[in-house]
C-alpha cells in the first residue's frame, strides 16, 4: 500500500487582542508533533506574533476585523459601529480561504473565532468558548436576533472545540448551548505556558502589568495602571502587548513591547504582584502558571466582567474596576488569596487532534482517487 501523505491543516486566528493567537500556539505545536503540514493565517499583531513564533510555516494575512472599542461608549454601540467592517472581513476571509485551500491542498481547518475561514472541501472546526455570548444589559432586547445570526455562523462548521474542561470550569455559561447540533468537544484549557518548565528570574519588585486587547482600551488600561502605581508609590513593569513596537522606559517604569513565551512566563512568576485584563486566554495562562493576579475587566465588555467575577469568586484572583483601581488595596487582598490548584496534565487536545487526523488518513486510504484529484487541483493554483 502506498504511504498516506501527511495531512494539510490551516490554523486561522482572530485578531482581537493577542489571546486567540496565544491559545492557538499549543494547537499548532501539537499538529506539528504529529507530522501535519501546517499553514497559519491571521492579521495585525496576532499574525505578527504567530509569524515570529513559527517562522518556518507558510503564513497568510487575512482581512482585519478592524475592531476598535470606544473610549466612552459601551460595547454595544462599539460593536454596531464595527459591524460593517466585520461583515466585509468575513466575506474577504471566505475568498482567501478558498485560495489557500487550493494552493495548499488543505484538508482540515481549525478556525479560532474566524467565522469566514471554512471550506466545503475540508473538515471545518471552530475553536471557541463563546457559544452563548453575553450582551451588555442595555442591549438584551437584541439578544434573540443576535443569537439567531450568531448560531447560523457556528452551524456552518462541522464541529466546535471548546478550550475548557467538560465541567466548564473556565467558561461557565459562555460555552453552554441548547441550540447547536454541531459536534461539540472539549480540548481542555489551552495555554502557551502549559509545558513551561523554566525557572523564575530574580524577584521582581513592584507591579507587573500585562496589557492586552484592542485600542483604545489597551492604552487607557496602561494609563490607569501608571496612575495607580504612581499614587501607590510603586515601581511598575509593563508588558505592552505591542509586538514590533519600540517603547521608551521612564522613571520607575520599565516597558517591554512584547516578550517571548518563556520570557513572559518567567517574568509573571518572578513578579510580586500581577495585574491583567480578565480575558479568557489570560485567565487560562495564569492557571497554567499557578499564579494569582488582580483582574481588571475591559470597561463595557460583558464577557470579561463575567469572567473576572466568576474566577475571583473561586478565591484565586481579585477583581477591580478600572475606574476604581487601587494597587495598595489590591496588594493586601492578594495576600489573602489561597494557593492556586496544582496544575493537571490535560490530554483532551491530543485526543481531539488524533481523532481528527485519523479521520483524514482513513479517508485518503479508502478514497485515494479523491486525494489525487485534490492534489492535482491544488497544484494548478
Amino acid at each position: 500500500m502506498a504511504q498516506v501523505p501527511s495531512s494539510s491543516v490551516l490554523v486561522a486566528v482572530l485578531h482581537w487582542g493577542l489571546g486567540h493567537a496565544t491559545r492557538s500556539i499549543p494547537v499548532i505545536e501539537s499538529l506539528l508533533s504529529r507530522g501535519a503540514m501546517v499553514c497559519i493565517a491571521g492579521s495585525a499583531s496576532s499574525g505578527l506574533l504567530l509569524r515570529k513564533r513559527f517562522p518556518d510555516l507558510p503564513y497568510y494575512e487575512l482581512p482585519d476585523y478592524g475592531i476598535r472599542y470606544s473610549a466612552k461608549a459601551g460595547m454595544t454601540l462599539a460593536m454596531i459601529r464595527n459591524l460593517p467592517s466585520i461583515v466585509r472581513a468575513i466575506r474577504g476571509e471566505k475568498a482567501m480561504t478558498a485560495a489557500i485551500v487550493a494552493e495548499r491542498n488543505v484538508e482540515l481547518i481549525i478556525s479560532d473565532n474566524r467565522y469566514g475561514v471554512r471550506h466545503e472541501r475540508c473538515k471545518n472546526i471552530l475553536l471557541t468558548h463563546q457559544l452563548s455570548p453575553l450582551l451588555p444589559s442595555g442591549s438584551r432586547f437584541l439578544s434573540n436576533a443576535f443569537l439567531k445570526k450568531f448560531n447560523g455562523l457556528i452551524k456552518a462548521f462541522d464541529a466546535c472545540w471548546i478550550p475548557d474542561r467538560a465541567d466548564r470550569f473556565f467558561s461557565g455559561t459562555l460555552s453552554e448551548t441548547r441550540v447547536l447540533k454541531n459536534e461539540i468537544r472539549f480540548t481542555g484549557p489551552l495555554s502557551r505556558f502549559t509545558d513551561y518548565t523554566g525557572q523564575r528570574q530574580a524577584h521582581l519588585d513592584g507591579w507587573l502589568a500585562v496589557l492586552s486587547g484592542p485600542e483604545p482600551q489597551r492604552s487607557l488600561f496602561e494609563k490607569a495602571v501608571r496612575q495607580a502605581a504612581k499614587r501607590a508609590g510603586e515601581k511598575l513593569c509593563i508588558v505592552a502587548g505591542c509586538p514590533g513596537n519600540a517603547l521608551q522606559n521612564s522613571q520607575n517604569v520599565k516597558i517591554f513591547p512584547h516578550l517571548e513565551d518563556h520570557e513572559l512566563a518567567s517574568l509573571i512568576l518572578s513578579a510580586s504582584k500581577v495585574v491583567m485584563r480578565s480575558g479568557y486566554s489570560s485567565i487560562m495562562d495564569l492557571y497554567a502558571l499557578g499564579r494569582s493576579a488582580l483582574l481588571v475587566p475591559t470597561p463595557g465588555q460583558s464577557e470579561q466582567e463575567y469572567l473576572a467575577e466568576r474566577h475571583s469568586a473561586k478565591g484565586h484572583f481579585i477583581m477591580m474596576r478600572q475606574k476604581h483601581l487601587d494597587l495598595k488595596r489590591a496588594e493586601a487582598l492578594l495576600k489573602e488569596c489561597p494557593p492556586m490548584p496544582q496544575r493537571s496534565r490535560e490530554t483532551l487536545l491530543n485526543e481531539a487532534l488524533d481523532e481528527a487526523l485519523s479521520e483524514l488518513r482513513l479517508t485518503k486510504e479508502l478514497i485515494p482517487e479523491r486525494h489525487l484529484l485534490e492534489t492535482d487541483f491544488g497544484s494548478e493554483k
